[in-house]
């Protein structure tokens, strides 16, 4: 394999006050080289024009799955084993694309004019089976044949958002997320005092529940150390914990009680509906230090503490959001926010070039008509309704998945009793 050599100097992302006639008159040697200018956009000499890292750089992403999840298990082998430095990268909403030229093509332009990488490849994925429904998986792309310190420059600027393409890079064996969860139904008041209150009785939860600490003890990575150091491990990164409080305006609500039907809908002469909250305030738990685990044990770890009970004396009983009611945002992925709430998509970020929110959907491009006529129609309802009724109202772009899904529906049925008794609406 031929390995592009390290380019003479990596790029200077540090603002400097220069005029653009300077920028254009710059010699040649440094064609990489980034400019960060007042518009608050970065440009160089190889036609980059992106958005600059704000002040403490790009917000996180935390994903719900890992880069690999999903791929074909007869790919997978062959990426795992390609030599050389390699990373993933996936587009701004992270959708499977069966055609995926123009994804490929979007990727290898801004690496190029980023790095010194002209003989990059950018393999697209091959997933293992199809998935539908609100909560779809990112899939990545996997970087290959370029050198260590373009590898590093990419990896450094994390997230590249250019008027075509918005890019995510992300290491090939990805950093733990400090994610723990989303916990609704306490009626902590939204202040500053409620945060730090939150956060205590997490941290206590944790600490009475001693099957957590040594599930973290018995699985760090990295070398061996003996249990006092790994105790006094878990008892700095319990005292870690912080919270992040926000409001969600339409949240489903799935109760225990079985009388209440299915995952927490109801069902009214044909019609599947999920039973709706108003404004609810959702508390984020987070871990403030990484976590030495595995991705897998990383997994299993959050999973074990979502399973705990969260009962308050004065402020009811939390209920984490699982399964329907996961948080996920359409546009970034990060199991964190909503759509309405992500960061990238916010008004005030200056110099955004990316997707805006009117843009983006929550609803899936269609509906799986294979589903329903293997039988599954009520499952297919049940996924329209909750992909209705989970986003921040229906949004710019929701009417193409919605016609697809109706349309599908529409001609399953057999005369007008048949298209009665399926629509989804």
């Amino acid at each position: 394999m031929q390995v592009t050599p390290p380019q003479d100097s990596a790029p200077d992302m540090s603002r400097k006050n220069e005029q653009p006639l300077h920028f254009l008159l710059r010699p040649t040697t440094k064609p990489w080289e980034v400019i960060i200018e007042d518009d608050n956009l970065a440009r160089n000499q190889k036609g980059l024009v992106c958005t600059a890292p704000p002040p403490g750089g790009f917000p996180t992403v935390h994903l719900r799955s890992a880069p690999s999840y999903n791929i074909d298990p007869k790919l997978l082998p062959r990426w795992q084993n390609k030599p050389g430095p390699k990373l993933w990268a996936r587009l701004f909403d992270g959708a499977f694309d069966p055609a995926p030229l123009s994804a490929v093509e979007s990727i290898r332009t801004i690496i190029r004019k980023l790095v010194d990488a002209e003989d990059v490849i950018v393999a697209p994925p091959m997933r293992m089976y199809n998935t539908y429904g609100r909560l779809q998986p990112p899939y990545h792309f996997l970087v290959s044949n370029l050198s260590q310190k373009a590898v590093d420059t990419l990896l450094e600027w994390g997230t590249v958002s250019t008027a075509e393409a918005t890019v995510f890079f992300v290491s090939y064996d990805p950093p733990i997320p400090t994610f723990v969860m989303s916990v609704c139904d306490l009626t902590y008041p939204l202040n500053a005092r409620s945060h730090e209150y939150f956060a205590d009785f997490m941290r206590e939860k944790l600490k009475h529940n001693p099957a957590i600490g040594y599930f973290i003890q018995q699985n760090l990575e990295g070398p061996p150390v003996d249990d006092a150091y790994a105790y006094a491990e878990v008892k700095a990164l319990y005292a870690s914990i912080f919270v992040k409080g926000f409001t969600v305006h339409r949240l489903p609500k799935m109760p225990e009680d079985e009388d209440q039907g299915r995952r927490g809908r109801t069902k009214t002469r044909g019609k599947t509906r999920t039973k709706m909250l108003g404004p609810q305030i959702v508390w984020n738990v987070y871990f403030g230090l990484p976590l030495r685990l595995s991705l897998t044990n990383y997994y299993a770890l959050i999973n074990q503490i979502r399973d705990l009970t969260y009962m308050t004396y004065d402020y009811g009983v939390g209920r984490v959001l699982r399964g329907a009611t996961t948080l996920e945002c359409a546009g970034c992925k990060s199991m964190d926010h909503t759509r309405a709430l992500c960061p990238f998509m916010n008004p005030n970020f200056r110099g955004w070039l990316g997707p805006r929110r009117r843009e983006v959907s929550d609803q899936p491009s269609s509906y799986p008509a294979a589903a329903a006529a293997a039988g599954g129609m009520e499952d297919v309802v049940e996924d329209a309704v909750i992909d209705a009724e989970i986003s921040d109202g229906w949004g710019g772009g929701g009417g193409g998945g919605g016609g697809q899904g109706r349309s599908r529906l529409w001609e399953r049925g057999r005369g007008r009793k048949g298209r009665r008794r399926n629509r989804p609406w």
